[in-house]
């Protein structure tokens, strides 16, 4: 293929074609809007904390009841006082709750009709109804509502901890997509440093073969200058390489298919990139935040598997209004009186007998409290130590792009007086391939300097808490 062909050829490019200009907001909006598993993290996120609002729900009052119908046909001993057939009904209805301190208390209404057939004596009543209060409190297992207390945090946790590692993937997401954008800016300006590369290059090929055929040259110069072609030839191949792979992944972010970007991306100049200012960290990250509550959940778990393993001691106390009437409003309005009351109060327990096994049991679990515990801060020692290595080499990154851009300007302009003195004939082809090389690498220095600092200051974006 002639020279003149190939770089008419690739002049073809999409972003010599593009006519609409793509901000990197307008980018990620895109990717937001139209990104399956950045909808899917963001959503995933906003459903974890509505379900740890749910957590409250065992200490919230609740209501009960029943209602049923029976007929008994059965046969006693003693028909004349058991009677033949028996038909009735019952219902209850109540509010109970599940205090935080560990004690459980139900209110409830009942009334009930029984009408036996086939006795021979009369019945004193039909319809019993009456009220009841019912009062536990937890003295061992559940002591003062402890077990509550960890269902309530093992419930707010662990979905808290899904809600903030689902707004993570989100921030991942979203920093993947900023570098996704910075990617394609960097390889299209790439590609078009190895096209101004090889357009020199095939100048000076031309250059060297004139003076070779006018036998003012040696034909070490015409290779030269051929090889000097080739070279960068190959290495624009490369670059249009990679400016595909980015535009794909360019592409795949914001749900389109091929490698087609018609848009141009922009970057910031050197100045703006040198001021842009370093992300602030604002509390603990978001992975580092979930991390936290999945550690409060396994203690959580824990405490849940200490308080199964403890006795039961319950103390139990029960107050009813009690009424019995041939008709139920009467029954009903006895019971909400105090003439027929009845009460109890009491303990109930169970205890272990395994002792041994019991004592090992509780030191495991504890031990696996201390253990999530250390597992917390090392986590929180790596987020300090990234977050702390980044800056770093952010610094370091700037300074160096500071550099790199001093040094292009300087390589651009020896190249420049080189070329010049080549076609007056005071240096060597070789000599003025070199600088021309040294000038081309000194520019692609400077694109992944500045691209590694726009990189890392994506990157620091994650480090940005709740706000």
């Amino acid at each position: 293929m002639k020279p003149a062909f190939l770089l008419l050829l690739l002049s073809l490019s999409p972003q010599s074609l593009a006519a609409e200009r793509l901000t990197l907001g307008q980018y990620l909006a895109q990717v937001e809007g139209g990104n399956p598993s950045v909808a899917a993290a963001r959503l995933e996120g906003e459903g974890g904390y509505r379900r740890a609002e749910g957590a409250s729900i065992l200490t919230f009052p609740y209501l009960f009841g029943t209602a049923s119908g029976y007929k008994d046909q059965s046969e006693g001993a003693y028909p004349s006082m058991s009677g033949t057939e028996t038909t009735g009904n019952a219902y209850t209805f109540g509010l109970g709750m599940n205090s935080p301190i560990g004690l459980n208390g139900k209110y409830s209404w009942n009334s009930a009709y029984a009408n036996t057939a086939g006795i021979t004596f009369p019945t004193a009543g039909k319809y019993t109804s009456y009220n009841k209060l019912d009062l536990t409190l937890n003295l061992a297992r559940n002591g003062f509502g402890s077990e509550v207390r960890a269902k309530k945090e093992l419930l707010r946790a662990g979905n808290t901890a899904e809600a903030l590692a689902g707004k993570f993937e989100y921030v991942g997401r979203m920093s993947e997509a900023e570098n996704a954008y910075w990617r394609l800016a960097f390889a299209r300006q790439s590609v078009q440093v190895q096209k101004d590369v090889l357009a020199r290059a095939e100048k000076l090929l031309q250059w060297a073969r004139r003076r070779v055929g006018l036998q003012l040259g040696d034909k070490s110069d015409l290779l030269q200058a051929q090889a000097s072609y080739d070279l960068h030839s190959l290495e624009l191949t490369n670059a249009l390489e990679e400016e595909k792979g980015s535009a794909r992944a360019f592409n795949l972010l914001r749900s389109l298919p091929g490698e087609s970007v018609p848009e141009a991306v922009a970057l910031p100049s050197i100045e703006e990139t040198l001021k842009m200012p370093a992300p602030e960290r604002k509390g603990a990250r978001l992975d580092l935040q979930a991390a936290e509550e999945r550690t409060k959940a396994k203690q959580a778990q824990a405490q849940l598997d200490k308080e199964n393993l403890k006795p039961s001691i319950d103390l139990i106390g029960a107050y009813s209004w009690n009424g019995r009437e041939a008709e139920r409003k009467d029954a009903v309005r006895e019971a909400f009186g105090n003439h027929h009351p009845s009460k109890s109060i009491g303990l109930t327990f169970t205890v272990p007998l395994n002792a041994p096994q019991w004592v090992s049991a509780l030191k495991g679990a504890n031990q696996e409290i201390e253990a999530a515990g250390l597992e917390l801060e090392h986590s929180r020692n790596s987020e300090a130590k990234e977050w702390s290595d980044l800056s770093a080499r952010l610094v370091n990154a700037r300074a160096r792009l500071k550099l790199a851009n001093t040094v292009e300007s300087v390589q651009r302009e020896k190249f420049e007086n080189e070329r010049q003195r080549l076609l007056r004939g005071r240096t060597t082809t070789y000599q003025a391939v070199t600088f021309e090389q040294d000038y081309a690498q000194s520019q692609l220095l400077r694109l992944r300097t500045q691209a590694e600092v726009l990189q890392l200051i994506a990157q620091l974006k994650t480090f940005r808490g709740e706000e």
